[in-house]
C-alpha cells in the first residue's frame, strides 16, 4: 500500500512545498492545471516528474525519486536587467537539501497529513541543482526563460508488499 500511496503523497508534497517557499516570489501554476499566464507578466510553473520506483536488493525495499522543474517566465525590464536571475536565486533557495513526504492529497485515512518520511536533494556529478536561462525566446516579445530542476531521493521498505 505504501508504495501505491507514494504516488499521490510525493507528488502533493512538492506542490505543497514549493507552493509555500515561492508563494511571495511570483505567482505559481502547477503543470497541468488550469492557468491564465497572459494576465501575469511574471510566473513561476512545477512540474513534478515521477515518482520513479526502484527496487533495491529484498521485495520490499525500494528506492524512489523525483524530478522538480521549475519554470520561470519573466517581462525583460530596461530598469531591472537582473530580473530574470533574481527569480532565479529565490526559487534556488526552495529547493531545500530535505524536504517532507506528508500524508496528503485526498481524503480519508490514507490522508492525515502526518510525515511519512524525507526526500533528500540529490547529487549528481556534484551538481545538485540546474540552472537553464533559455534567455528570450521571441524577438517579438519581451519574455525571458529560464529552468531550476533537481531530483529528490528516498530508499523506503514497504512492509505491506508481499
Amino acid at each position: 500500500m505504501l508504495l501505491e500511496q507514494l504516488t499521490i503523497w510525493a507528488p502533493a508534497s512538492f506542490v505543497n512545498h514549493f507552493t509555500l517557499k515561492l508563494k511571495n516570489v511570483a505567482p505559481m501554476f502547477i503543470e497541468g492545471g488550469s492557468r491564465d499566464t497572459n494576465k501575469d507578466k511574471d510566473f513561476l510553473e512545477l512540474r513534478v516528474d515521477g515518482p520513479w520506483f526502484r527496487q533495491r536488493g529484498t521485495n520490499n525495499c525500494w528506492v524512489v525519486e523525483c524530478y522538480i522543474n521549475i519554470l520561470i517566465e519573466a517581462m525583460a525590464e530596461e530598469k531591472d536587467l537582473y530580473k530574470n536571475h533574481r527569480y532565479v536565486g529565490q526559487v534556488c533557495t526552495a529547493f531545500q537539501s530535505f524536504i517532507p513526504i506528508l500524508r496528503i492529497g485526498g481524503t480519508g485515512a490514507n490522508f492525515d497529513g502526518t510525515q511519512v518520511d524525507c526526500m533528500k536533494l540529490e547529487v549528481t556529478r556534484n551538481v545538485s541543482l540546474q540552472v537553464f536561462h533559455y534567455g528570450q525566446l521571441d524577438a517579438r516579445s519581451r519574455v525571458l526563460q529560464s529552468t531550476v530542476a533537481g531530483t529528490y531521493k528516498m530508499e523506503f521498505q514497504d512492509a505491506t508488499r508481499p
